[in-house]
């Protein structure tokens, strides 16, 4: 059996799937309605803001533990 370099066996299925996951995603979105956009943008939101906070806190907690190693030598 001969392969030319176009023809690789393991990326067919690739492709074909990679298409099908696109056509899915087109179909999924334009059956969406008004109500679904608006939840699904407060959820974006909330997770925004849930990222922002966990940061704050994190880097609260580093430099509190900065201040407090260095206190402490």
């Amino acid at each position: 059996m001969v392969i030319s370099s176009t023809e690789h066996p393991s990326r067919e299925p690739q492709d074909r799937k990679r298409i099908d996951m696109s056509t899915s995603t087109l179909v999924r979105h334009s059956q969406r309605n008004p109500f679904t956009e608006v939840r699904e943008a407060r959820r974006q939101r909330t997770l925004q803001l849930s990222a922002v906070i966990s940061a704050i806190a994190g880097v609260t907690a580093t430099a509190l533990a900065l201040v407090t190693i260095g206190l402490g030598s």
